[in-house]
């Protein structure tokens, strides 16, 4: 049967019965007998011992843990190290006089106080560019082009304020404890084995930014296999799909892994393919809207594949995620008609430029 953690108040009568039992004396019920201050300080202690064992029963599984610590420190000891933060870098239009240099470490601020840092001594020319990066590591110091940064101290012959020419990018936050705990299970129900599919997918997980990833064999031909991978935490839309970078850096640490045997590996981003739904609700408002578009988000993030040759994604799946959603009393989907057919690599994801229709 299950253990029922006592309250404080039941640990207090426990402890005063036994007092009461084992002394002959109810001194322990009497105000201002230190007896009864005794009884609850020996209470307080026993509560505050079953509140560790009960923290401590939830660490014993991974799906319960939440000391992030020692996940972390569990995930380590199966090689899943936590994955870092990482600093946006880019690059700053450079204006001023001919000939100035700008120091190693120098600092330029953006409107809401995010700071980058000249990446080495760099002189100033008529034109040009300045190598920066995000004094702080995280998604925060990435930044469009054209946003302005000025010197927080001034330089002589720099101009203040510069503009982002490429944008700074490359900044990722420290990963976080779920998706730890995601791969942590993942490791555990698939075990290293010298090469297998899993293998591949759980290598895949372990770059940075990288946050699903699906492996094929035989794929694009004997002896060979495929992975493909998307970046869900890199922003919205398409977004999450990888761009040529983000492809060779997958490539190069699965290059550095596979087994011997592997005639070789190839690491892909997945073809887009946008959501398209119409949607009636029975009761519309715009909280439920917003409730219906988080669960169809959700439910794709859990649910899309892409399939090795074609595949079905089944209209009930929709279906099914609008009636989950908090408020929603009944719908009709008139979009998509059916299941909808599934090209090779095609991965569908919802893209707010074209979302879901209400009507």
């Amino acid at each position: 049967m299950p253990i029922v953690k006592p309250t404080l108040a039941e640990i207090i009568t426990r402890v005063r019965s036994d007092f009461q039992f084992e002394t002959g004396s109810d001194a322990a019920r009497l105000p201002g007998r230190p007896e009864r201050g005794f009884v609850k300080a020996l209470a307080a202690q026993s509560w505050h011992a079953h509140m560790h064992m009960e923290w401590a029963l939830r660490q014993f599984f991974i799906r319960n843990a939440d000391d992030e610590d020692m996940l972390v420190s569990l995930a380590a000891s199966f090689g899943n190290d936590r994955k870092p933060a990482s600093r946006a870098a880019g690059t700053l239009d450079m204006f001023g006089l001919a000939g100035t240099v700008v120091p190693d470490g120098f600092r330029w601020a953006r409107a809401d106080g995010a700071e980058v840092e000249a990446v080495g001594d760099q002189s100033l020319w008529l034109g040009g560019e300045f190598n920066v990066r995000a004094v702080k590591p995280g998604k925060a110091g990435n930044t469009e082009a054209g946003v302005e940064f000025f010197s927080v101290t001034p330089l002589a012959g720099l101009t203040s304020p510069l503009t982002v020419n490429q944008a700074l990018a490359g900044g990722l936050d420290a990963e976080t404890i779920e998706r730890l705990r995601d791969r942590l299970l993942f490791r555990l129900r698939n075990p290293p084995g010298g090469g297998t599919l899993a293998d591949y997918k759980r290598w895949t997980l372990e770059v940075p930014g990288v946050t699903r990833a699906w492996a094929f064999d035989l794929e694009p031909k004997l002896g060979w296999v495929t992975v493909l991978f998307v970046r869900d935490d890199d922003g919205e839309d398409a977004l999450i799909f990888p761009n040529p970078a983000q492809v060779a850096e997958v490539q190069a640490y699965l290059d550095a892994r596979k087994p011997a045997g592997i005639a070789g590996v190839v690491a892909e981003a997945p073809s887009p393919l946008p959501a398209d739904l119409e949607i009636e609700l029975t009761v519309d408002t715009t909280a439920i809207r917003e409730a219906v578009t988080q669960a169809i988000k959700d439910m794709l993030y859990l649910r899309a594949e892409p399939p090795q040759t074609t595949g079905t994604w089944y209209r009930s799946w929709y279906t099914e995620a609008i009636s989950g959603a908090a408020g929603e009393v009944d719908h009709v989907l008139n979009v998509p008609a059916a299941d909808v057919a599934l090209a090779k690599f095609k991965l569908l994801y919802y893209d707010s430029t074209s979302p879901i229709v209400f009507v």
